[in-house]
């Protein structure tokens, strides 16, 4: 299980423009602690009840103080948007506060300047390769910074930040990363076994082992090579899409579910 937090300045912006906190750092860090307060508290009053004689009635169920104490107990990950020092030291400061592990920064443009802190807390972080200065916290973003944290030790992977796949080409990320410094095998499980790692799914998939599920990508040429076109593409083991036929039926869905 796994839970996405937001930090900077889209809430920011989206709060300010309802006229409602948060408008600072400071004000997203403290809704989050108290939330966390209040679920730590809602966790002893359950614990409290289970405990005793349970003549009372139970406390009133909460789902989102259920989720966060979740991520208190550990049983779910927290993968945060971020992307300046200041949002990571927060975020640091949180957890090291309810004692629970970040699971990863994405977006994550500043995370070079503190790689080796990042390393020492076995935080992943998910970034781009080639994306910068499109807005204030970009601003400090450089090219190198997948290189930079891969050599401090911390695990890297890519994203595109957009559901359509095809229109920002996830491999592109990892060819422009090969560009800047990144070795080619780095640079692959960046995009195969290292998000697998981050997400907490390399049981099941990021890596072609016995026992995995098949969804495998077999490529006419080199895959970080950006004139290579996948040839055939596996899912469970069952043959989908064909560079010669194009997207096949699969587990009885007609083709049509699998084109736009």
């Amino acid at each position: 299980l796994a839970m996405k937090w937001a930090w900077g300045e889209n809430q920011k912006s989206v709060y300010r423009a309802k006229d409602k906190a948060p408008t600072t750092l400071m004000g997203e860090a403290a809704i989050v602690r108290q939330k966390l307060y209040d679920a730590r508290n809602y966790m002893a009053k359950w614990k409290a009840w289970e405990e005793g004689d349970k003549k009372e009635a139970p406390p009133e169920r909460d789902l989102q103080l259920e989720s966060l104490a979740q991520v208190i107990e550990g049983k779910v990950r927290v993968n945060a948007h971020s992307y300046q020092v200041n949002h990571f030291e927060a975020l640091f400061r949180i957890a090291d506060e309810f004692g629970f592990q970040i699971a990863s920064l994405h977006h994550a443009l500043d995370a070079y300047m503190i790689a080796p802190e990042i390393a020492r807390r076995e935080v992943g972080v998910i970034t781009f390769a080639d994306l910068w200065g499109y807005k204030v916290e970009a601003w400090d973003a450089i090219p190198q910074n997948a290189y930079i944290l891969w050599k401090k030790g911390v695990t890297v992977a890519f994203h595109t930040d957009n559901p359509v796949i095809g229109e920002r080409y996830y491999i592109e990320q990892a060819a422009f990363a090969v560009h800047h410094g990144l070795p080619d095998d780095v640079a692959l499980q960046a995009v195969t076994i290292n998000p697998a790692k981050i997400l907490g799914l390399d049981r099941w998939v990021g890596s072609i082992e016995p026992g995995k599920k098949a969804d495998v990508v077999i490529w006419d040429g080199y895959p970080i090579e950006l004139r290579s076109k996948p040839e055939r593409v596996f899912i469970d083991g069952k043959l989908i899409y064909s560079l010669q036929d194009g997207f096949l039926p699969w587990k009885g869905r007609p083709v049509g579910q699998f084109t736009r």
